[in-house]
């Protein structure tokens, strides 16, 4: 999630079910809300914001150093290497962006999906998508044939996995041709993570990890603005519900 701009649309978050240990929400589609920030809410993003882009350039100027000591260590540990047998995002076709982060959540996934590990499927719809939060799945058997399902009911199989995901907060969907799955909207698996922390569904073990790897990479600033956008939205709610009760 990124700084917002007043009277533009936002999901609204599942403050209510967070506070029950059996979230009901997760099956449901976002609801839409319209608001209007005052101006010292104004002020307060665009702080927020610039610390967004500080971030942003001290993480990119640490990517190219990591690049150049990668480089650097190949040279002295892997020389004479031809680059016929090497992958690079910016030389070859056929590559996607994805957290540094992923491992982690995936693991916190299998561990509430017991029985019915669904990290990997995760994991594949990552790969499919094209540098944007929507995926569309025109063919289901591909995608659990890429999440590792095979056989008779590899589909079955795949779309319980999927109906995890939604649950965990990892994607929303809609349904289309395809089925009840055919568009995919790819939730920020940070903010998915954070939230399941909240609902007491990762352990402690594995949430330190996460927040470490977070730090390391400059990406905590999504866990603020997730919790700021609950703040403003729990607010809102308690605003709209005194004024009814007047």
């Amino acid at each position: 999630m990124r700084a917002r701009a007043a009277n533009s649309l936002y999901p609204v978050p599942p403050t209510a079910s967070l506070r029950r240990s059996n979230p009901a929400f997760c099956c449901a589609q976002p609801i839409m809300f319209r608001t209007a920030a005052p101006w010292h809410l104004v002020i307060s993003k665009t702080v927020q914001w610039m610390k967004v882009m500080a971030n942003g350039r001290q993480s990119k100027a640490k990517r190219a150093n990591m690049a150049e000591r990668a480089q650097q260590m190949m040279e002295v540990h892997f020389p004479n290497v031809s680059p016929v047998f090497l992958w690079h995002r910016k030389k070859n076709d056929g590559f996607t962006t994805i957290l540094r982060t992923m491992p982690i959540i995936m693991q916190a996934i299998d561990d509430n999906s017991k029985g019915t590990p669904a990290g990997h499927t995760l994991l594949s719809l990552w790969a499919r998508s094209p540098d944007h939060s929507v995926v569309v799945i025109e063919n289901p058997s591909t995608f659990a044939a890429e999440a590792g399902f095979i056989g008779e009911r590899a589909v079955d199989t795949w779309r319980k996995r999927m109906k995890k995901l939604r649950e965990m907060w990892m994607i929303t969907t809609k349904e289309g041709p395809s089925g009840e799955f055919h568009y995919v909207l790819l939730w920020n698996p940070n903010v998915g993570l954070e939230y399941m922390r909240m609902a007491k569904k990762v352990q402690d073990g594995v949430y330190g990890r996460f927040i470490d790897q977070l730090m390391e990479i400059g990406a905590y600033s999504d866990l603020e603005e997730f919790r700021e956008f609950l703040k403003e939205h729990q607010e809102a709610e308690a605003q709209k519900a005194a004024a009814t009760t007047v």
